[in-house]
């Protein structure tokens, strides 16, 4: 009795080595004929890296995807460049129009407007001093005065003068000069009632 369970046994696992020797060949027949042809078999070595092709895929993949990732990157800083690059222009195009607005404004600086009147044949002239053109409208100072005499030998006689925090002051008028043209302390107020001073507001 114990020889045929001996003899059964080596039976079941001679039919069992001889399945499993089959079923190997099988399968290598099958990957040898169809290789990974067949799309959920190649899907699954494809994902487990077992085949050349599907790693090197696999590599390539991530490399492209490198090489676009340093791309967009050096787009992203081009465009900062482009974009610098175009605000220094404007910095400059600004400081060029600063510069130009400096030499106007120099130009345009310490400029002054004459006034005149008359009084008895002897003429009344009224300077304003202005800063700048962009305060035309506020004088700095004035001064009024009358000459004397012919052609370069005139003698400037200054009657009054005005600053814009100290107001009018009369300057003195040269005894001499009363004398020699005939003029009385009342000439010299009338003349100066001609000055033209500025408007304080």
């Amino acid at each position: 009795m114990k020889t045929y369970l001996q003899r059964g046994l080596s039976f079941v696992l001679l039919l069992a080595g001889l399945g499993l020797m089959l079923l190997l060949s099988l399968a290598l027949i099958f990957w040898l004929l169809i290789g990974t042809d067949f799309a959920p078999l190649e899907q699954w070595l494809c994902e487990q890296n077992i085949t050349t092709e599907c790693v090197v895929k696999n590599a390539q993949a991530k490399v492209d995807a490198a090489q676009a990732s340093a791309q967009a990157a050096f787009e992203a800083v081009a465009a900062k460049e482009a974009e610098l690059a175009d605000l220094e222009t404007q910095r400059a195009e600004l400081q060029g129009l600063h510069d130009r607005f400096e030499q106007i404004e120099l130009r345009a600086s310490s400029y002054s407007i004459f006034h005149e009147a008359w009084y008895r044949g002897y003429k009344i002239q009224t300077g304003h001093g202005y800063g700048s053109l962009l305060e035309s409208e506020v004088a700095r100072d004035a001064w009024c005065y009358t000459t004397f005499g012919p052609g370069n030998d005139q003698n400037i006689v200054y009657l009054a003068r005005f600053q814009r925090n100290e107001g009018i002051t009369n300057e003195a008028f040269p005894e001499a000069l009363l004398a020699e043209q005939r003029l009385s302390p009342q000439d010299v107020d009338a003349m100066r009632s001609k000055c033209i001073w500025p408007e304080v507001g």
